[in-house]
Parts: structure tokens; sequence; C-alpha cells
């Protein structure tokens, strides 16, 4: 850092840390040109990279379009322990959790009930789930759940060729996904001793979705996206309606980062999204038309929306 640089971090920093400061970056850039004209709203957001916890991501939002149908599969599990239903509803059910697979492309889904999240449970769930979609995929996104990186699914997952990703979130259109296939349900379990798993309650709710709800971005019904005559026009309405408003900086090997914090329920709302430790990029590997970010410290590949450059 030179010495003009230098002199005006040493400003900005003393009005940020000042007791009348800590203000938003446009309050604390007012005050440092009220000090030193040559100061920039670039050097006030540099320092703030540097000094701050970030607590929000970047501005935007960079969609994720999948080449073909059954290329990614996102994958997530939910209980019943959380559902919204009355505590009478929710007491009775047998299987305590369900996962649901969904191809990216077409929006085609399938649930598998579970009975928990132990590895056996999830490695059966998997193998189910992907003969049900009736291919297997050549990615797999999945959340960092431990038991989807455990031995025996991560040899499936070889020997099947599937490249696993893990994001630090839920993978976000199956999340929301599992919130419109719980509605379904809820409405079929209302008044009743059901089980969610009975035929008449999750395979018709499924079957709906699948068959009679049309995507916003597919513009079609799961099944119709599913038929080959129809997979060009899929993937135009999916690039068409597709957002890249999010810009990100340019992360080379030996940057530091910061890793996207996992937030749990209890989480305030000013707990920041980012880690507050450093790591450092050791390696970028390319698969499967995207970049992996290898990490010190952490033995998992990152996408790039789950790590911020650390000016």
């Amino acid at each position: 850092m030179d010495d003009i640089a230098h002199a005006k971090n040493e400003i900005i920093s003393k009005l940020y840390n000042d007791p009348g400061g800590h203000g938003s970056i446009k309050e604390t850039f007012q005050d440092a040109k009220k000090n030193n004209k040559t100061i920039t709203l670039f050097d006030v957001k540099k320092w703030f990279e540097s000094n701050t916890q970030r607590k929000q991501n970047l501005a935007g939002f960079n969609s994720y379009v999948a080449p073909k149908p059954f290329f990614e599969y996102q994958v997530d599990i939910f209980f019943t322990g959380d559902w919204d239903t009355s505590e009478e509803v929710k007491a009775k059910q047998i299987k305590p959790a369900g996962m649901m697979i969904i191809d990216v492309f077409t929006k085609y889904i399938v649930i598998i009930p579970l009975d928990g999240k132990n590895t056996e449970q999830i490695s059966l769930g998997i193998v189910e789930g992907f003969h049900k979609m009736g291919h297997k995929p050549e990615v797999m996104c999945t959340d960092d759940e431990s038991a989807f990186s455990s031995e025996a699914i991560q040899k499936y997952l070889s020997d099947n060729n599937i490249k696993h990703i893990v994001v630090r979130n839920h993978p976000h259109i199956v999340e929301r996904v599992i919130r419109t296939m719980k509605n379904l349900i809820y409405d079929r379990l209302k008044n009743t001793d059901k089980q969610w798993t009975d035929a008449d309650v999750l395979y018709a709710s499924v079957l709906k979705y699948n068959n009679k709800m049309v995507h916003s971005s597919t513009k079609m019904t799961p099944v119709e996206a599913s038929k080959p005559g129809n997979h060009m026009r899929v993937k135009v309405n999916l690039e068409l309606i597709a957002s890249h408003t999010r810009k990100y900086p340019e992360i080379n090997v030996g940057d530091e980062v910061r890793m996207l914090q996992q937030k749990t329920v209890r989480s305030k709302e000013r707990a920041g999204i980012w880690q507050k430790e450093k790591r450092t990029v050791a390696l970028i590997t390319e698969s499967h038309g995207q970049k992996f970010y290898h990490v010190n410290g952490w033995a998992k590949p990152l996408i790039r929306a789950d790590i911020l450059l650390a000016q």
C-alpha cells in the first residue's frame, strides 16, 4: 500500500471508529470527503471490505441453467416436525423425514419417505430416488449435511461418475419446491388420520405437481418439459427468464476469501452471512461447466457464490 492510500485509510478508519461514527458506507464517505477531497467512494468501499464484516451478499442474482434434462439434480431433506400443521397431525406421522430430488432442467420431482437422516437412510433414498427419476444425473447438488458426504455415498457417486456439488446453504430450487409440496400435502392431511406417506396424500401431491402445475420458468408442466420434443423450447424459456445481475470480482489462486456462513434459526438478524476467518485459495478447478475453488483448511471445493473476496 502506498503512502497516499495509507493516509486515506487512516482517515476513513478514524472517522468510522469514532464514537459518533460506525455509519454506513455512504455516511462514512460523506464524512471522509470533508476531511480529504481526494477520497473516493471506491476507497471507502475497499476499506469496508477489509475492515468490517459484510452482512449481506453481493447485489443481484445469477441463475443457473442446466445444459439438458437430467444433467443436475438438487437433493434436500425435510422433516415432518418442521411442518406448519397442528401438533396433533405431526404427532401421528410415522415417517419423520422425506427426501426430495428435483431435475433442475425439467423441474420433475420425486419424494422418498425416510426413517431419519442417517447415512443408511440417505444412501437408500438416493438410490431409490434416482431409480424413480428414470435417469442418473451427471451432477448432484446438496447442502453440507454430513451424511451426503459419507464414504458410502461418495463411493456410489464415484462409481456412477456423478459429480457432487456442495453448497453452503440449501440448494434454492429444491428448497422452494419443498415449500410448495408441503402445502399440497397439508391440504390432504386436514381433518384426517392419514399418514403423509399414504398414496392419496404423497403420490397424489407429486402427481399433481408433475402433471398439472405449469412452472413459471419452463412455461410447461414437469412431465411436458421431460418430453424430448420440448427440450429445446424449455432451454430457450429457461435462458429468457435467467438473471445474471450479480457481478463477481475475479478470484485467483493465492487470494484470501471468506466463506458463506450457514445461518441457523437462532441466528440474529445482525449476524453477518460471511465468516470472519479468511482462507487462502489454493487451487481453482473447472468441471461440468463450473469453476470450483479449493481453499486451505476446508476439504470440499466451493462454488463462486459461497465465497467473498477479502480485500
